[in-house]
């Protein structure tokens, strides 16, 4: 994250700029309108402070700071999860950090032809980000992931081919299921293993995965008894699924409609390996 410039002429940047563009930054919806705010703004800006890297650095910080996220829509949704104070982004390309997607307003999901930020969309790419980080001891944040993911043809737009940005990240997906009786003994036994695992829930209506309900994606990380401690990237936050009576896992507004079953590349299979989805 860059750090914003602390100076009076940053500060007079910044507001007469931003009023003067006839904009405000926090209306903007997708890459390409936030290319058109930075392209006006970065001119102006660097003719202010007498620099032209300052005032890229200042215009971006701008941007960041005030796009709307689709992850904040999801937290102010689901008020009971819990209130984990937002991550850094400098400080989450540890192996045990957890992932909040919102703090990536303007970084591109995808390749060259998404429309799509990592805020907007990125619970996914988050969420493998994080697999990998814990089981390969690798130190990705999603802008890396993301690089590697494209560089590996994982993507098509903002569209992501699981498999592949798995392997591009060193993991392998060892199944994805719906969340039959079957399927989470399975996933149960693998994570009990050291596996993590790929859930997807639903908790509004309208979006679908290609196998289910699910409209957002988080990493289970562990096990506690009928519960599943979880790795929530819409607000970078841990979280617990509940098994109810009828076996389903729920937490919140969240209800488990899938699960994929991660591991290194490298690993033998911990459970027999069950027929992929993608």
């Amino acid at each position: 994250m860059v750090k914003p410039i602390d100076t009076q002429a940053s500060s007079a940047v910044r507001a007469s700029q931003v009023a003067d563009a006839g904009m405000s930054t926090a209306t903007v919806q997708n890459l390409g309108q936030i290319n058109a705010v930075r392209e006006f703004l970065t001119p102006l800006v660097s003719a202010a402070l007498g620099s032209d890297e300052l005032g890229r650095l200042l215009v971006n910080e701008i941007v960041r700071a005030s796009t709307l996220t689709d992850a904040s829509a999801i937290y102010a949704e689901t008020p009971e999860l819990g209130s984990q104070s937002l991550t850094p982004v400098a400080s989450q390309a540890t192996h045990n950090k957890l992932i909040n997607q919102g703090n990536y307003k303007v970084q591109r999901l995808g390749d060259a032809n998404s429309n799509r930020t990592i805020s907007q969309s990125g619970c996914v790419l988050s969420s493998l980000t994080m697999a990998t980080n814990q089981l390969t001891g690798a130190e990705h944040d999603p802008v890396s992931a993301n690089t590697a993911i494209v560089a590996a043809g994982g993507f098509k737009g903002a569209d992501m081919n699981i498999p592949v940005a798995a392997k591009a990240l060193g993991l392998t997906v060892q199944s994805r299921d719906r969340a039959t009786p079957a399927a989470l003994a399975h996933a149960e036994e693998a994570l009990d293993r050291g596996a993590k695992l790929l859930v997807g829930v639903d908790y509004k209506k309208g979006d679908k995965s290609a196998i289910s309900a699910a409209d957002h994606f988080l990493l289970v990380v562990g096990r506690e008894g009928d519960n599943l401690k979880a790795y929530d990237p819409a607000g970078g936050r841990e979280i617990r699924f509940h098994r109810d009576l009828d076996g389903t896992y729920r937490a919140g507004k969240y209800t488990l409609t899938e699960v994929s079953v991660l591991t290194t590349a490298k690993s033998t299979p911990a459970v027999p390996q069950r027929p992929l989805k993608v």
